[in-house]
């Protein structure tokens, strides 16, 4: 359990997918972004909050990354099924936590400093009282403001942008083009290029390149069977020669190192 409460500035991950080992309830003071999923885009905005599964990959993308302004609260997935488990006569909660990676709000504005206490009040639980009762009290307030204001809402150009990500997670196997993806969308490829680009900041080659480390880094650590080259493959990885290349580029790590770091076997020692 951890509460970063104001977190102001640059976030050290910016534009870089990752995963906490924990649960997470974000919450934004600024407005400006979006935060990026595998499948979904959501928008950065004053008073919204967003629950994270652990092992959910994301980033963040603030409009403007020295400005960025956040607190975040952490919880073990265990901890979060049993306080779940106390609210079990609230069936609207057991029925948005239920399978869900993400759920995102859009607090209202006058429920905004209630939110902004129930933080503060965690952060004094936690690290001055050493409270973690009261802690998880906090923590279970917020999921109830999650359950009173979640939303779908999905960032600007939203259509075209999910048909884009959905297709790529679909298919980031295969040997697709940006012909292919654009085709899905449905939109020329100017338009999607540039709406791409400025919701989730990269390029959809870039993007696409990325889903594809994902799941190559998620087989290295949890597939021990598979060879590496079995997991080019799988990943959509012109070749293994290419892939080794890649991957060591981006993670700083050879595969066969990126597994014994933080493959199964590992933990287990």
């Amino acid at each position: 359990m951890r509460i970063i409460h104001h977190e102001i500035g640059r976030d050290s991950l910016y534009k870089i997918w990752h995963a906490s080992s924990e649960c997470m309830i974000i919450y934004f003071y600024t407005d400006g972004g979006n935060i990026v999923f595998q499948n979904k885009i959501y928008p950065i905005q004053k008073g919204s909050m967003c629950f994270v599964r652990a092992g959910q990959q994301h980033y963040t993308l603030p409009d403007k990354p020295d400005r960025y302004d956040r607190s975040k609260i952490f919880v073990r997935e265990q901890a979060v099924e049993e306080i779940l488990n106390l609210g079990r006569e609230d069936k609207a909660l057991q029925r948005l936590f239920e399978n869900s990676a993400v759920i995102y709000a859009k607090v209202s504005e006058e429920h905004r400093e209630d939110v902004e206490k129930i933080y503060a009040r965690a952060e004094y639980c936690l690290h001055t009282l050493e409270d973690v009762s009261g802690f998880l009290c906090c923590f279970f307030q917020l999921l109830l403001y999650l359950r009173d204001f979640s939303c779908e809402q999905i960032a600007k150009a939203d259509d075209n942008l999910t048909k884009a990500i959905a297709f790529i997670n679909r298919h980031y196997a295969s040997a697709i083009t940006l012909d292919d993806i654009c085709r899905e969308s449905y939109v020329s490829k100017y338009y999607l290029c540039r709406s791409f680009k400025n919701s989730v900041g990269m390029t959809i080659m870039e993007y696409l390149l990325k889903t594809r480390l994902v799941a190559a880094q998620n087989h290295l650590i949890s597939d021990e069977t598979l060879s590496i080259g079995e997991i080019s493959e799988a990943c959509g990885f012109s070749g293994i020669s290419y892939f080794s290349q890649i991957f060591k580029k981006n993670t700083g790590l050879s595969p066969n190192q990126y597994r014994k770091r933080y493959g199964k076997r590992q933990d287990s020692v």
